[in-house]
């Protein structure tokens, strides 16, 4: 009887006690709500508060729909992108910054779908006749070993379209191409591989470098110079190159790790030298930055103080 009592005098009458006890049985998500307030909830949805209208002055120029769900919704920054444009044009816009983040990424997928590798060359040409049709196509330069020229698209009669015994690369020249980090994986199985050039190569980073050493072992010879994108991290790969006796690198950021890298690197090696060219400073990412290179700003104000 005194439970019934603190029941009813909180829940209200025997009805709002049934429903109630229906909701706290079916795990209704509304089960801790009054029957007050769940009336109170229905007819405000029911009889919604009229929103405060814009100004005449605040509305888009033009009279773009606000609506998510409709073509001039991809002109509204605040839109969600996920939604806006309809059902064809859903998460796209029309600003020019991404036109262009569109265009990189098209242009890199074309890049890794062009540079990828293909099992059926390699075991129809063998590994140094499908990596040389490889460059040749891609506007590289190669030289077989036993010959002193190089060879380059005007001379593609001379390389073989089949098998050939005896026939292998000594000499790569990469300079000013787009090799990405996907088409370095023509590169394997090349024996005797001794000098590789990859000079001004825009997509050459650190992870190109680490993987162009783990697959040509026999390198003598390495030039990865005036590739912006290769850090003193990319360095520490050279540990592996126990055959490279000559590597040429540029250092864009000027850091003292950049060179503390390449003092360990040949003291570890000592058939090993390193040619670094010193170049006009990059900004340094902010990633990159360490508390062992402040800011500008503060060493003048150190300075002065």
């Amino acid at each position: 009887m005194f439970l019934n009592k603190v029941v009813s005098k909180v829940c209200g009458s025997r009805v709002n006690q049934l429903k109630i006890i229906k909701r706290l049985a079916t795990n209704h998500p509304d089960y801790y709500k009054s029957p007050e307030k769940l009336q109170a909830e229905e007819e405000e949805s029911e009889n919604p508060r009229p929103r405060r209208r814009l100004k005449k002055w605040r509305n888009m120029p033009g009279g773009i729909d606000q609506d998510p769900g409709t073509f001039l919704s991809m002109f509204n920054r605040q839109a969600d992108r996920d939604d806006a444009g309809g059902v064809i044009f859903r998460g796209k816009t029309f600003y020019p910054s991404d036109f262009s983040r569109w265009y990189y990424v098209k242009q890199h997928e074309y890049l890794q779908y062009d540079q990828r590798y293909l099992p059926e060359r390699n075991q129809a040409l063998g590994n140094d006749l499908a990596a040389s049709h490889f460059l040749i196509f891609r506007h590289c330069r190669i030289r077989k070993k036993g010959e002193t020229e190089f060879w380059d698209a005007n001379d593609l009669e001379k390389i073989p379209d089949l098998y050939k015994q005896n026939w292998y690369l000594e000499e790569i020249d990469a300079s000013n191409s787009e090799i990405i980090f996907e088409g370095i994986e023509n590169f394997k199985g090349l024996k005797f591989l001794k000098r590789a050039s990859f000079k001004n190569c825009k997509h050459f980073d650190d992870w190109c470098l680490d993987r162009v050493i783990g697959l040509c072992p026999t390198l003598e010879y390495l030039d990865v110079s005036e590739c912006e994108k290769i850090t003193d991290r990319g360095l520490e790969s050279l540990y592996r190159a126990w055959n490279l006796k000559e590597f040429y690198i540029s250092d864009y950021f000027h850091s003292p790790s950049f060179e503390l890298t390449c003092m360990m690197v040949e003291d570890c090696m000592p058939q090993l030298k390193i040619n670094v060219k010193k170049m006009p400073k990059a900004e340094i990412p902010a990633e990159t930055k360490t508390a062992e290179e402040p800011d500008e700003e503060k060493k003048i104000y150190e300075n002065k103080n």
